[in-house]
């Protein structure tokens, strides 16, 4: 549920951040508006998913997606007579904000107080840290196999 939310705010804040490049919005104005707005949904919201929240804004600044999120930004900005560079790395600064935001209010809209999970962990420890490298890549390996052959 929390990908789902943290993928449907990132699109939310593109649509934004491009619709605030066509419409040459400052970004100042915008920056502080949606941080307002975070902070006070912050208020409202438990920990457990403020600690979330933050995390999955930084989940969405990774290799794969800041260099596609600022290719968008920077096509978008070249649409416009008067494009600026920074408008394309604006939509990149833009996108942390809108996954806080939807997780907080993921949380405000399940009223749940609490975040729960299950990890599986191992009660094997190998002797050798390789060991244990071999073995999962033995396992990936396989797993991998099985999906192209299938």
């Amino acid at each position: 549920m929390i990908r789902v939310t943290v993928s449907a705010g990132v699109r939310l804040i593109v649509a934004l951040g491009s619709l605030r490049i066509v419409k040459s919005f400052p970004i100042q104005r915008l920056l502080m508006i949606l941080y307002g707005l975070m902070f006070l949904a912050m208020i409202f919201t438990s920990n457990g998913f403020v600690f979330i929240s933050f995390d999955a804004s930084v989940a969405v600044t990774g290799a794969i997606s800041v260099p596609f999120i600022m290719a968008m930004g920077s096509g978008i900005a070249s649409i416009k007579k008067n494009a600026q560079e920074a408008d394309s790395f604006d939509l990149t600064g833009l996108v942390p904000v809108g996954a806080t935001m939807v997780v907080m209010v993921l949380s405000l809209v399940s009223e749940q107080s609490e975040v729960s999970g299950a990890l599986d962990v191992s009660s094997h420890v190998p002797e050798h840290i390789l060991a244990y490298f071999w073995q999962v890549t033995e396992e990936q390996i396989l797993e991998g196999s099985l999906l192209y052959f299938r």
